[in-house]
């Protein structure tokens, strides 16, 4: 069983270099998101093991 990562980075390329990253090392990324909102509905539609998340994001609400 693939452990399931959750991206939350507002910079793109930056969200897509880690989740290759991941990929090739036989994770799953469940999805890449870019703010806070995103991420707890991301949360719970697909259950991540991890998230990794950025402490400055786009949106009224920070990484923290």
């Amino acid at each position: 069983m693939k452990i399931k990562v959750l991206i939350v980075e507002d910079e793109s390329l930056i969200a897509q270099e880690i989740a290759e990253c991941l990929n090739d090392n036989d994770f799953e990324v469940t999805e890449m998101v870019s703010t806070s909102q995103g991420a707890l509905r991301s949360i719970k539609e697909n259950k991540p093991d991890v998230i990794l998340m950025d402490i400055t994001i786009k949106g009224e609400e920070d990484g923290i």
